[in-house]
């Protein structure tokens, strides 16, 4: 495998989080774009675009010209995108 497709593959599988923030598990915590796609797997480019087209109910703040998210958005967010597949009937 080449050099970067080995770097992609790691970005995919594993989660790279490093959050500097001392009480991030509090509901209050606000997180950078860059912290939340972290979280999320995403580009911070794709949470501007949910931003903009509406694309996806993930609530933000804007703090003056800042764009920030609250953890327990995030976890929110999370939460109502968890999918229970129903079994299928063989029979």
């Amino acid at each position: 495998m080449r050099k970067e497709n080995i770097k992609r593959h790691r970005a995919l599988t594993e989660p790279t989080v490093t959050l500097n923030t001392p009480d991030i598990n509090s509901a209050q915590a606000l997180l950078t774009p860059k912290q939340t796609a972290d979280l999320l797997g995403v580009t911070e480019g794709t949470l501007s675009v949910w931003r903009s087209a509406h694309r996806y109910p993930l609530t933000y703040i804007k703090v003056g010209g800042r764009v920030m998210y609250r953890f327990r958005d995030i976890e929110q967010f999370i939460a109502n995108r968890a999918v229970n597949p129903t079994p299928i009937d063989h029979s």
